[in-house]
Formats: structure tokens, C-alpha cells, sequence
């Protein structure tokens, strides 16, 4: 597969992972049993490894390195920060106000690391 491919896959994860992030953020709302089903708790998991092969792949494919492509170190700690808000969103808050908070600041998070790999600037 060339780069363009990749890039496709990888985009197509992407959008995968934070819609279902998104869903399972809407039944976390609502209180529904689905989230301790077991495909629920495992899918994530399945998808985000896949975005992340897909990653690996496009970053080594392109040449990058985290010494010359300052945008890829700073998807990589707001892809840290996405994770941890994103867990405080959906598991541990313990509050409305800390599982909304939480939600805005995942979700913003995302928007941020997806405009730096369209601009791949900082």
C-alpha cells in the first residue's frame, strides 16, 4: 500500500474511533447498561490499535521524525491528553459538571489534534 492508502485507513479509523467515543459518550449520559457489555469494552480497543498501526505506518512511511516535525510531537501529547479526558469523561468523573467538563475538553482536544495533521504545523 502507498501513503495515500494508509493515509485513507488512517483517516477512516479516526473518524471510526471518535464516533464511537462520541456514542459510548451519549449512553455514559444516559445511564445505558450497553457500556458494560463486553464488545463495547473491547471495540475501542480494537479500533484505536488499528489507528495506531496506521499511524506508525504513515509517520515511516513519510520520513517523519519527532526532531524535525514539531506537529508530530504535539499530536502524540494531545493524543495523551485525549486519552486521559476522554477516560474521565466516560468512567471516572464522579459529576455531571466533571463528566461534561471532561467531555468538552476531549472533544476539543480532538479537533485540535486533527487540525495539526491537516496543517501539520503546531
Amino acid at each position: 500500500m502507498d501513503y495515500l492508502h494508509i493515509k485513507y485507513l488512517h483517516v477512516t479509523f479516526v473518524v471510526i474511533s471518535f464516533c464511537f467515543f462520541l456514542t459510548r459518550l451519549g449512553w455514559s449520559f444516559a445511564g445505558a447498561a450497553v457500556l458494560n457489555k463486553k464488545w463495547v469494552k473491547v471495540t475501542p480497543h480494537v479500533i484505536d490499535t488499528l489507528l495506531l498501526c496506521s499511524a506508525i505506518t504513515l509517520v515511516y512511511i513519510g520520513g517523519w521524525s519527532f526532531q524535525d516535525s514539531p506537529w508530530l510531537i504535539a499530536k502524540v501529547v494531545a493524543l495523551v491528553f485525549y486519552v486521559v479526558f476522554g477516560s474521565y469523561a466516560l468512567k471516572r468523573a464522579n459529576t455531571l459538571v466533571g463528566k461534561i467538563s471532561f467531555s468538552i475538553f476531549s472533544i476539543l482536544i480532538f479537533i485540535y489534534i486533527v487540525v495539526v495533521a491537516n496543517l501539520k504545523a503546531v
